[in-house]
């Protein structure tokens, strides 16, 4: 059974992956960094409640190897428990990177991404709130980050 470590987020969710292979493994590093994931779902409690509506979480900590297979930066924040990748259930897509890039929110980068088949966005714990868009082309290996302006 999961843990749940605010109203909204459980262990379970920032651990989540759809890689079958490594979700005990991942689940087990969340666990050991408790104390960042509670960090972690505090401010995406905040960020729920700036969006104003329930988000699924697709991606919270990684482990390096789930990070590795996934086609993660060796610098991303997830590997540090920093960074979530979410889909809001009730609005678009583009009205929660609104909503988030309009906000006080403290962040350190929001990005919209899409790789072709789906979009989400990613929100990081930090304070420079920078406003990126990252594409991956079919044809190429690493997505493409654009600077957006506000």
């Amino acid at each position: 059974m999961s843990i749940q470590i605010t109203q909204h987020f459980s262990l379970d969710e920032l651990t989540t992956t759809d890689r079958v292979k490594f979700k005990d493994k991942n689940y087990q590093y969340g666990l050991s960094k408790i104390t960042q994931m509670n960090i972690l779902a505090h401010f995406a409690e905040q960020v729920r409640l700036v969006v104003g509506c329930p988000m699924k979480i697709t991606s919270g900590i990684r482990c390096e190897e789930l990070n590795a297979v996934v086609g993660g930066s060796k610098t991303s924040q997830h590997l540090k428990g920093e960074a979530i990748d979410f889909i809001p259930t009730k609005i678009k897509i583009k009205t929660a990177f609104d909503k988030i890039k309009k906000s006080n929110l403290e962040f350190g980068q929001l990005i919209i991404e899409n790789d072709g088949k789906s979009e989400w966005l990613h929100i990081s714990i930090g304070h420079k709130k920078q406003i990126l868009r990252a594409i991956k082309l079919s044809h190429q290996l690493d997505s493409m980050y654009f600077q957006m302006f506000k």
